[in-house]
């Protein structure tokens, strides 16, 4: 892997914490938070990928925790990157698996 995708991962297990409080009443950590609006935009397909499902959808806030704002901007731009033909509409890229 890249340095790029290695740290990536790196960030990606810094972002699991174990939590010994019931899940009803766990809140997820908003993994966006240290990421400015800014870097949220349609070319940015590593971060998009990590919020976009197999088939192509766009996960929702429940299951990654990104608060509101942040969440519609993803919205926008993996539509965009979608329309453009940067991000395929029905499966994942092997790549950003």
């Amino acid at each position: 892997p890249s340095v790029r995708e290695s740290a990536e991962l790196a960030y990606l297990e810094e972002q699991v914490v174990e939590d010994h409080m019931p899940a009803r009443r766990r809140r997820l950590r908003d993994p966006l938070r240290a990421v400015s609006k800014a870097e949220i935009t349609h070319t940015n397909l590593p971060l998009l990928s990590r919020f976009v499902s197999d088939n192509g959808a766009l996960l929702p806030r429940k299951l990654t925790g990104v608060e509101r704002h942040k969440q519609k901007l993803l919205g926008k731009a993996v539509k965009r990157a979608q329309q453009l033909a940067l991000l395929p509409t029905i499966w994942k890229l092997p790549k950003y698996r």
